[in-house]
């Protein structure tokens, strides 16, 4: 992962994801929690209470989240983002939490029972974090991942979501709206604000037709910017300059954390490279499976698993 990819999704977990820590994906409607829930539900429920669980890659804690309400209490998460793992502590300061990207943990070999992830361990090198989650099982030990599928419904989401966010920041909406602002507010000649009223008219439009398609960002910065137009008295020029320049950050954030959640989908064949190198770590992994939504039938992940063959 890139560090401008981990500062994204570092901003993600410091804002609006800390407040909805168990939904995975805030704001790719695809994934269901209570499916997800009701997977994890039936995988961890036969487990002994003190069995030792990694959630690779964890976010904010999703599977610690499932585990924890099942009772289990020697639990452990694993990310590349500091402001993740504060996120995970805020809500279960019991967990251990340790920085670090989920293919080369530095953690101690065989110490867990249980390795799982959640869409989180195919962000790495997802065959090296395989190789190191076989390493990091004990005796008897399971691996156990939801993985992001190059053909799942979430991915087709991601891609939708992606397009959207890069046909706003293409539009060159919020530039034309700096100068429509800029020519209104420091007292402009009438000719320059009918010119920059003018340049503005095309990406508004185009903002507009996207944010009654897909709601999100696009409807917050239109309806944010006429909100704003409407009552510029009451600010000053920097501050509606600064506002603008804020949702192009968060806007063009947003689009490096689709892009990378299109890059983490795994094909069959990558999906296979990761269960030959949980093989090849001495593990018996089952046969490669697509988990399907109980509701929809959509392809929502690979389900990826290995037991120890000690």
């Amino acid at each position: 992962m890139s560090d401008t990819i981990e500062q994204d999704w570092g901003n993600y977990w410091q804002g609006r994801a800390a407040s909805e820590a168990g939904t995975a994906l805030v704001g790719v409607g695809v994934e269901t929690n209570a499916e997800i829930a009701a997977f994890w539900t039936a995988r961890f429920e036969t487990l002994p209470k003190t069995a030792r669980l990694l959630d690779l890659a964890c976010g904010a804690g999703s599977v610690v989240r499932h585990a924890a309400a099942l009772g289990l209490t020697e639990l452990t998460g694993v990310d590349i983002s500091k402001d993740a793992i504060a996120t995970l502590k805020s809500e279960f300061p019991t967990v251990t939490g340790v920085v670090a990207s989920a293919d080369a943990s530095g953690l101690p070999r065989g110490s867990f029972d249980v390795v799982a992830s959640q869409f989180g361990f195919e962000y790495a090198d997802a065959v090296k974090a395989a190789a190191d989650a076989a390493r990091l099982l004990g005796t008897g030990g399971q691996f156990l991942a939801l993985a992001h599928s190059a053909d799942s419904a979430i991915e087709a989401e991601v891609s939708g979501l992606g397009g959207d966010a890069k046909a706003v920041l293409d539009s060159g909406f919020i530039s034309a709206a700096r100068d429509l602002f800029f020519a209104d507010m420091s007292g402009s000649s009438d000719a320059v604000f009918q010119t920059a009223a003018q340049a503005f008219a095309g990406p508004q439009a185009q903002v507009l037709t996207i944010a009654k398609k897909a709601g999100g960002l696009a409807a917050h910065l239109y309806q944010g910017t006429q909100t704003l137009y409407q009552q510029r008295k009451r600010y000053h020029l920097e501050d509606v300059l600064g506002w603008l320049g804020g949702m192009e950050a968060e806007i063009t954030a947003f689009l490096g954390r689709m892009d990378s959640m299109q890059a983490a989908a795994l094909s069959e064949a990558q999906a296979k490279a990761v269960v030959q190198a949980l093989e090849k770590g001495g593990l018996t992994a089952q046969p490669l499976e697509k988990f399907l939504s109980p509701s929809t039938g959509d392809v929502i992940g690979w389900i990826i698993s290995a037991t120890d063959k000690n």
